[in-house]
């Protein structure tokens, strides 16, 4: 996780978009994947963003999560 971090998570997505730019067909993609990815406990980053009470990367996380 990047402890609310919002430029870390903003530089993440924008690594993980590129990558998905690059796939030919279909996939879960690398932004997708990313989102979702759990920590030992089960926890996504949005999970880790609301325990930190990190508002501006709650708030990038939602609405990236909506897009895929």
């Amino acid at each position: 996780m990047t402890n609310g971090h919002y430029d870390v998570v903003l530089e993440l997505i924008c690594c993980a978009t590129s990558l998905d730019a690059s796939e030919l067909e279909g996939g879960v993609g690398a932004t997708k994947e990313m989102l979702r990815l759990t920590n030992e406990d089960g926890d996504t980053p949005l999970h880790e963003a609301i325990r930190y009470n990190r508002f501006d990367v709650v708030e990038f996380l939602t609405k990236e999560n909506s897009v895929y």
